[in-house]
């Protein structure tokens, strides 16, 4: 289940691929979106399917090194996530 919040609107759904090109007309695999965050994408299907991933501006977050920004490419279509203030919530 993935929720996007944007204003004061919410969007939810089973189907978070689906849901972000709903509202972007972008086809972006966001289900994917934990694992770029922290590097894991790197080692997975996604790089074969013609994404490329560039991490910048890391910064230590506990006793992990988190990129402060994510830029993801694929031909004509792109995404940046900027992040200002990382949390991590690590189940403790």
């Amino acid at each position: 289940m993935i929720e996007i919040l944007s204003g004061d609107e919410s969007y939810t759904s089973e189907n978070p691929d689906l849901l972000f090109f709903e509202l972007t007309g972008m086809n972006i695999p966001i289900e994917e979106l934990s694992r770029w965050m922290t590097g894991a994408a790197r080692s997975t299907d996604f790089l074969n399917q013609g994404w490329q991933i560039i991490y910048d501006d890391y910064e230590v977050v506990g006793d992990y090194y988190l990129p402060n920004r994510i830029d993801i490419e694929k031909e004509s279509t792109s995404m940046r996530i900027a992040v200002a203030d990382w949390s991590l919530d690590l189940g403790d």
